[in-house]
């Protein structure tokens, strides 16, 4: 075996057959292996990329049918407020919701007396004839009795979509308010009819044929019935597991159309599933224009092999021969050796790596002889990198410099600003609490909400000015603190007692965790004051209503921490079931400006500077500050105050 294995080894191929060999196996390659199997994997993905975008339409319907049901809304809060509908004369009222009616693009308009009962006929009925509505099936007449019925009794617009066998209708429906006294003395209701028309309409705007079924039934479809797909609900097309099917039907003019069936999402349940069908005749098209592309394609790389190939057998082959010979006698001392560089047309890497190799044995000769010149410029070439890179290095100190100056400048510009702030905003809220005690006249309820708005506003603006003025305080080292023995079970009342309004407003539910042995804390009260209200504030702000929150607080007894003995502390924890923080913000959470993506925390008003000044007051005092959070279900603040234990009390 090894004599066999050893003649093998002695076996020569010429340099020429082995250049020439992979261009054969490419070509057969491409003509039996890569060329169907691409042809595949087009039409694969010709047909993925045909129910994705069908899918995207389908996702387009409940999104239309959902502006739809705005639209309806919108339509039925507008005519609400018609100054016509505060007159008694029907005719007039009947005439004003016709007008609105072609003016609002909508099927029905109408108006239902204070004492509706279900069943009862509209008070001023504005749509198709009457015999129309009334083959509305008794799930969509359900709907449009409980919508009514909502608004007369909340006083407030409500809207929904009733799909059903019959009639079915997206609906918008909004109380009439009486402008002299604030009455409810009727409601308007507003529906878009979800018929042919409406989903021919959709279909245009999608460019597809849009179905709606329910029960596996079809509600309302512009799909041609020739083609069996009716058929096919009760069998394969909707999936049982909600997940969207596809196929491919055959319309009566022998077109084929790719069918998807998809879950109709709307708002957060699912009513049933939309149908969108297109013509593949123009995917068809495209997979042939590909395949006859990739032939093209082939043809064309196998013309090159054939060519690149005879061009290496012919030309590529005896400079190589000549530079293994002449490598051979250069590894042997011999550097003399020179190689003939030739090229046809234009020059190759061939004639290029012979230059190289006689370039290189020059180099070699002239190493040889002039050594130490080559490293004495070198060593002049480093002095003067080094150089260079002492100028960059000074350069870059006045930068640095300058940037010093510039926050600098910034940090006083904040605090010019903040300080200038304070004086109209206290002038704006003294006027504003003047106005609104009533001692320059007697105030209407809009006026005294006006006067809210405008009072909650001032707030949050000297909220913000009073962070601003902090911010730079601490980073221009301008921020004085007051140190005295302080019980931290007072500051928490302080806290409570200032965010009680707030907590109760949400119906929260708030827990104290205070033993009686806790011994005071070294820190200025005001500033620890502040501690706590940010972080009890931001409990409150991102717990929805009737969460909770809970404050607790122990003592850390002293621990030597690397060979000295560190202080006793009280630990403080505020922890709430909130919305939670998303992994991606932690490391973000303490920077200036910093505010979350998260839409639910986008909700909450907020400068993205309180907990920074938090931080900064926590450490300023000796403690430190962290969090441990869990998405949509709550987070925990920590942080730690020094006793105040051996302290002498402040002056």
């Amino acid at each position: 075996m090894r004599q066999r294995l050893n003649h093998l080894n002695r076996k020569h191929l010429s340099i020429r057959w082995k250049l020439v060999l992979p261009f054969v196996i490419i070509t057969i390659l491409v003509m039996v292996v890569l060329l169907p199997f691409a042809s595949q994997l087009v039409t694969r993905r010709i047909e993925a990329e045909a129910d994705r975008q069908l899918t995207q339409v389908a996702q387009s319907v409940g999104a239309l049918m959902a502006d739809s049901e705005k639209q309806a809304l919108l339509s039925a809060s507008v005519v609400a407020t018609l100054p016509e509908l505060e007159t008694e004369d029907a005719v007039v009222i009947k005439a004003a919701l016709d007008i609105r009616r072609a003016e609002l693009d909508l099927q029905e308009l109408s108006i239902y007396a204070l004492d509706f009962e279900p069943g009862d006929p509209a008070a001023i009925y504005g749509g198709p004839p009457v015999i129309r509505r009334l083959q509305a099936s008794q799930q969509t007449e359900a709907i449009r009795n409980t919508l009514i019925r909502q608004a007369l009794a909340s006083g407030e617009t409500t809207s929904g979509i009733a799909i059903a066998p019959q009639a079915s209708q997206i609906i918008g429906v909004a109380p009439i308010v009486s402008m002299s006294d604030g009455r409810i003395t009727g409601v308007v209701l507003a529906a878009i009819y979800m018929d042919d028309d409406y989903i021919s309409n959709i279909g245009q705007i999608l460019g597809a044929d849009v179905g709606v079924v329910q029960d596996n039934a079809v509600i309302v479809s512009a799909i041609d019935p020739a083609s069996g797909y009716e058929q096919q609900l009760q069998t394969t097309l909707i999936s049982p597991d909600g997940r969207a099917t596809s196929d491919t039907i055959l319309y009566s003019n022998n077109s084929q159309y790719r069918l998807l069936s998809h879950p109709l999402q709307l708002g957060d349940s699912t009513q049933g599933h939309v149908l969108v069908a297109r013509p593949i005749s123009e995917l068809f098209q495209v997979q042939r224009d590909i395949q006859a592309a990739l032939i093209a394609f082939a043809g064309v790389i196998i013309i090159i092999s054939l060519a690149l190939a005879l061009a290496m057998f012919f030309a590529f082959a005896r400079p190589l021969q000549r530079l293994s010979l002449a490598a051979r006698q250069l590894s042997s001392g011999h550097l003399d050796q020179r190689v003939q560089v030739t090229h046809s047309i234009f020059r190759d890497e061939i004639s290029d790596l012979g230059e190289s190799f006689n370039e290189m044995v020059e180099e070699l000769q002239a190493l040889y002889e002039g050594l130490e010149y080559r490293v004495q410029k070198r060593t002049i070439e480093l002095e003067e990198e080094q150089r260079k890179l002492n100028e960059a290095l000074a350069a870059l100190a006045v930068a640095r410099d300058e940037a010093i100056a510039a926050n600098q400048a910034k940090s006083e510009f904040v605090s010019t600003v903040s300080h200038e702030l304070k004086v109209p905003m206290t002038s704006i809220r003294g006027y504003n609490q003047l106005l609104a005690s009533g001692m320059v006249g007697a105030l209407n309820d809009q006026q005294k909400d006006f006067l809210l708005r405008v009072e909650n506003n001032v707030q949050r603006m000297m909220t913000l000015v009073s962070d601003l003025t902090d911010i730079s305080r601490l980073e221009t080292g301008q921020l004085r603190l007051e140190y005295t023995a302080v019980p931290i079970e007072e500051v928490v009342d302080e806290v409570v007692h200032a965010t009680q309004a707030n907590i109760e407003a949400k119906e929260q539910e708030l827990t104290l965790g205070l033993p009686d042995s806790l011994p005071s804390v070294w820190a200025d009260r005001n500033r620890l004051a502040q501690i706590m209200t940010n972080l009890v504030s931001n409990a409150n702000k991102y717990t929805p209503d009737g969460g909770k929150i809970i404050i607790n607080a122990k003592i850390m007894e002293a621990r030597k921490s690397s060979g000295a003995l560190a202080k006793d502390c009280v630990l403080v924890a505020i922890k709430d079931s909130g919305i939670g923080i998303h992994p991606d913000d932690f490391p973000k959470m303490f920077q200036k400006f910093f505010r979350s993506e998260d839409e639910k925390t986008r909700q909450a008003p907020g400068t993205g500077l309180g907990l920074t000044i938090t931080k900064s007051l926590v450490e300023l005092q000796g403690g430190s500050i962290w969090f441990e959070s869990e998405f949509r279900k709550g987070t925990t603040f920590y942080f730690t105050m020094p006793t105040a234990n051996g302290r002498a009390p402040a002056v």
